[in-house]
């Protein structure tokens, strides 16, 4: 009698699949939960205090780093503007969209709560501090080059914190991998 080839069940390939595949499900439901918790709760972050009190946080680091780089600049509520060039920083110009996406690549992936924190408390402030050199850069291209604003502000920028995002999930997930095997 010749054996069936194949997977038995419960054996170790098909346990092991399994198993995997439980992961990848649940992971993909973490994030796409905390997704749509995101889309759930931000009509309710639009009519914040919080939201308004953030932008305004988000114009005035703006303002200083301009500053710093010797551009004079005053900065009004979400206003940053000179005589030359006028910004107001609108939910989408902070770096909120980019924080839900890593926290929730972070939330899905399965390690512990130690090493996502770790991920989040040097993620979070980084994607804040790449975002303010998006809206110095952006304000810069509104003085000097107004008819590449837009392709700087949708295409260039909005890619790049996502990719920043990605970037930043890989390389936490790639050094949780090294501790693991170390």
């Amino acid at each position: 009698m010749k054996k069936a080839r194949g997977k038995r069940p419960g054996s170790t390939k098909t346990t092991a699949s399994g198993g995997l595949r439980r992961v990848v499900l649940r992971s993909c439901f973490i994030f796409a939960a905390t997704l749509a918790a995101w889309v759930g709760f931000y009509p309710t972050l639009m009519r914040s205090d919080a939201l308004g009190t953030f932008m305004e946080f988000n114009a005035q680091m703006t303002g200083a780093a301009l500053s710093m780089l010797g551009t004079e600049v005053q900065v009004s509520s979400t206003v940053v503007s000179s005589p030359d060039f006028s910004m107001s920083i609108v939910p989408e110009c902070t770096a909120i969209i980019p924080m839900v996406l890593l926290i929730a690549a972070v939330a899905a992936y399965p390690s512990g709560m130690k090493q996502k924190l770790a991920c989040l408390a040097l993620g979070l402030p980084g994607l804040f501090l790449l975002n303010v050199i998006r809206t110095v850069t952006l304000f810069y291209a509104g003085v000097h080059a107004p008819g590449f604003l837009d392709t700087a502000h949708y295409i260039i920028w909005q890619s790049a914190m996502v990719l920043t995002v990605v970037a930043l999930w890989l390389f936490w997930v790639g050094r949780l991998s090294n501790v693991r095997t170390a």
